[in-house]
């Protein structure tokens, strides 16, 4: 779902970018990214770069639904064009709660993400959702992405938590989830 015009500048400001470099910085915490191949869905304007990432990585592929001239390719997260176990690594960085159906995007994910993989993943807590909604900046559904939503996600597709964060970024919360080889 497109970004309010207020909400647009919020991220894209200074301060958001050095508060993602400290996201991004966490949610690959103790990876080797060398010769992997991460998927950013959700990018918008903020393409994952190895500058981001604090290491070089293999390939990164930015997408997302709307058009901006920084992405590789234009692509719904429900609806991915890629075939199954393509990449090392999926990222969600704070897009999911913008997506009508986030269950279909994260099965995408799995479904694109190698055995072994991972998906890298943060999200906002309720009430700064809230908090969004009443200053005006929400661009999203009305869908609210929990910490219980994710774990049943995990438990469902019998993945693993690698990490968790209570708190990622502002009061957002993140995972390192683990593809395993007998996932659903």
């Amino acid at each position: 779902m497109p970004l309010k015009a207020l909400e647009r500048t919020v991220i894209e400001s200074r301060y958001w970018a050095t508060q993602r470099k400290k996201e991004v910085g966490a949610l690959v915490s103790g990876l080797d990214l060398r010769d992997k191949r991460i998927l950013n869905v959700g990018a918008g304007r903020t393409n994952l770069t190895d500058e981001l990432l604090g290491q070089p990585a293999g390939e990164i592929v930015n997408v997302d639904i709307e058009h901006f001239p920084n992405l590789d390719l234009l692509a719904s997260a429900t609806d991915l064009p890629f075939g199954n176990d393509e990449f090392d690594v999926v990222v969600f960085l704070r897009v999911l709660h913008h997506i009508n159906d986030f269950r279909r995007a994260l099965e995408e994910a799995l479904r694109c993400t190698k055995p072994g993989g991972l998906i890298l993943l943060s999200e906002p807590y309720r009430f700064m959702v809230k908090l969004t909604n009443l200053c005006g900046l929400a661009s999203h559904p009305p869908n609210t992405i929990t910490q219980r939503d994710i774990e049943q996600f995990v438990h469902t597709h019998r993945l693993e938590i690698r990490r968790k964060w209570a708190r990622i970024f502002l009061y957002y919360f993140g995972y390192q989830i683990q593809v395993t080889s007998q996932r659903k």
